[in-house]
């Protein structure tokens, strides 16, 4: 008889089990097939890359994300080389789900005061609010691996509350597993450090708090540190063997790689802009907005957990003042103990963490999925009654997904092939460079491609011709190695030769507009393989590749760019541009900054006429003048609008 509680237990939870994984999968089947961007550019290169071919044969052909770990892109590869794209879907969606069961067991660990029939059905609800997320259902079946590397993090989470019921002497493996997990998680997405800080923060807090000794936080650190290594060391050896840098090109301003400017070059298109923004951004992403993600959604999830954190925050401060006015001494909270401590400290400081790195909104999907369980807790210490905490809990849990807009990342109907490439029967192509130019994403070509031919990418989201030297230096010395006869352009289908053929004329190779082959794919062809122009002196290689390379300017017309402000200080302003009467979702910007011209700027998002980008502390002083734009999606031949608008930051 005192087996049928536990017994009961694995069946309940066997059942969430089948329910979570069968859910996601069935989600991420009806959605249609994964097209996101960063799978054509980077997740199904990487992963073959990993595979099939030496550490940095290829140079950058998935420009900066080439330099990310490729590990957890392995099994997408696989299964997407493999297998249809219903299976593929299917088996991603399933495995995601495990997501859902893990809240579950979270929201059971940590609910303990409301009574179990209600606390089972709260559990449920809140793995519910996990599965109807903007990020969380929009990542379903897709290869981003956000909601992949949370799995590992929500199961540290899990053993981690399961430590602080036991003793001091229980639970010293589940600690030190629960290390390994978020360290695991960490290294095959750098991004995932945002949580494994916030975890041993939120631990040691807790421990001390319930009177426990240090012990298991050293363990938690080192295992932390033992699954980092384990899944990050391989590849940050390799890029500091070739680089200088172990994690090349971030963080280059500590580590100093002469292969690029000593700088930090995240993406801060999605920060914060201002105070207000930095206090309630929650607040923004419970409208339908774009602010922290480049397409629309609505999630009032994270607004919810701000109302409800700042409420037990203010009732905690007034508890502890009446015992201190009663002359009792202060202790932890008298309901769940370092528990609530324990995940209010994990799940401010993860927040805290995303908004100040990253602010991109999909990189918070662990957030999304823990958020239900926090509501519930918030809720609980409020009411002090299980009861009324668990029914409230449900009902909020219904009120915010009926809220939800998800993100869309790109989809399509199933079909046969996708990814899938012809490339060109040509003689010697296995012994033959490629070169890639632009900002597109088409390193997806290359698994088809004969494994000996070699790509190399002189223009990027990390770098253009003319700006670094040793980058340049680096891939002059690959086609070094490559005769006219092995040397071949990729062309992007819808970009015009004259941009890629101006990049290519950089280091000396001109492209052959009339030796062209198309690359066949479905549903439309990537683009076309050009020859080099062959028999040329290397004066004539270099006249010609001088006119290819000089921007050309036109006239505006009625096109005007204005400034908001002509004067920004870094790490604090931004830099917001007025663009008039030009229909464009994006602009790209030549500038100079005190009078040395500067790489491109790409892609700058525009929102009703307006681009708007924080300007970070390592952002260059000096004055910028904006000398010319264009369209990112209709650049032509190197042709842009000439402008004249200065900004001096301070």
């Amino acid at each position: 008889m005192r087996y049928r509680p536990k017994l009961a237990g694995t069946a309940i939870e066997g059942t969430v089990i089948l329910l979570a994984v069968g859910a996601s999968a069935a989600a991420a089947y009806l959605q249609g097939q994964d097209t996101n961007w960063d799978l054509r550019n980077y997740h199904y290169y990487a992963g073959y890359a990993f595979l099939h071919r030496p550490p940095h044969y290829d140079f950058a052909p998935a420009q900066v994300q080439s330099f990310f770990n490729p590990l957890v892109h392995v099994p997408s590869y696989l299964a997407l080389s493999h297998l249809s794209g219903r299976a593929a879907a299917l088996l991603f969606g399933a495995v995601q789900g495990l997501n859902l069961w893990l809240v579950f067991r979270i929201a059971m660990q940590v609910l303990r005061e409301i009574p179990r029939p209600i606390r089972l059905a709260v559990s449920l609800s809140s793995a519910a609010a996990a599965f109807w997320g903007a990020a969380g259902l929009a990542e379903l079946g897709t290869t981003l691996g956000d909601n992949l590397v949370s799995i590992p993090v929500l199961a540290a989470l899990s053993l981690l509350l399961g430590a602080l019921r036991g003793s001091e002497g229980e639970g010293n493996r589940s600690v030190l597993a629960a290390g390994i997990l978020a360290g695991l998680a960490a290294g095959l997405k750098l991004t995932t450090m945002i949580y494994a800080a916030p975890l041993l923060a939120a631990f040691f807090a807790a421990s001390v708090l319930g009177g426990r000794g240090l012990r298991k936080c050293v363990l938690l650190g080192a295992g932390m540190a033992a699954g980092f290594a384990v899944a990050y060391g391989h590849w940050g050896m390799s890029l500091w063997r070739e680089y200088g840098n172990p994690v090349f090109p971030y963080l280059n301003d500590l580590f100093r790689s002469e292969y690029y400017p000593p700088e930090n070059p995240v993406d801060i298109r999605f920060l914060p802009r201002n105070l207000s923004q930095k206090l309630f951004y929650p607040f923004y992403f419970a409208t339908l907005n774009d602010w922290v993600s480049e397409e629309r959604f609505r999630d009032p999830r994270m607004a919810a957990c701000y109302v409800l954190a700042l409420l037990v925050a203010v009732a905690a401060a007034v508890r502890f003042l009446a015992k201190v006015v009663r002359g009792e001494r202060p202790g932890p909270a008298d309901r769940g103990g370092e528990i609530p401590f324990f995940v209010f400290i994990f799940a401010t400081g993860s927040y805290a963490c995303w908004q100040a790195m990253f602010s991109i909104y999909r990189y918070a999907v662990l957030l999304e999925y823990v958020a239900p369980v926090f509501l519930g807790l918030s809720l609980l210490l409020l009411f002090r009654n299980g009861r009324a905490a668990g029914i409230a809990a449900i009902g909020l849990h219904a009120v915010l997904c009926a809220a939800v807009v998800p993100l869309s990342f790109g989809r399509r109907p199933f079909a046969d092939g996708y990814l899938q490439v012809e490339a060109p029967a040509l003689p010697g192509l296995g012994e033959a460079v490629i070169l890639m130019a632009g900002t597109g994403a088409h390193s997806y070509l290359v698994p088809s491609f004969p494994r000996g031919t070699r790509f190399v990418r002189v223009e990027s989201n990390m770098h253009a011709p003319g700006f670094n030297p040793q980058l340049e230096g680096k891939i002059r010395g690959i086609l070094a190695g490559y005769g006219a006869g092995q040397t071949w352009t990729f062309v992007p289908q819808g970009e015009d030769y004259g941009d890629t053929a101006a990049a290519a004329a950089f280091y000396g190779v001109i492209p052959d507009e009339s030796d062209c082959r198309e690359i066949r794919a479905r549903p439309q062809s990537p683009g076309r393989l050009c020859g080099s122009v062959k028999g040329l002196s290397a004066a004539q290689v270099e006249k010609r590749a001088a006119v290819l390379r000089e921007p050309r300017f036109a006239d505006p017309g009625d096109i005007r760019l204005r400034c908001e402000s002509k004067e920004v200080s870094a790490g604090k302003d931004s830099m917001v541009f007025i663009v008039e009467n030009l229909d464009a979702r994006a602009i790209d910007l030549y500038y100079t900054i005190d009078g040395k011209k500067m790489p491109p700027v790409r892609n700058w998002r525009l929102r009703d006429g307006r681009a708007s980008v924080l300007v970070g502390r390592d952002t260059t002083r000096g004055l910028y003048r904006i000398i010319g734009i264009r369209d990112s999606q209709a650049p032509g031949v190197n042709l842009w609008l000439r402008t004249d608008l200065s900004v001096r930051v301070h």
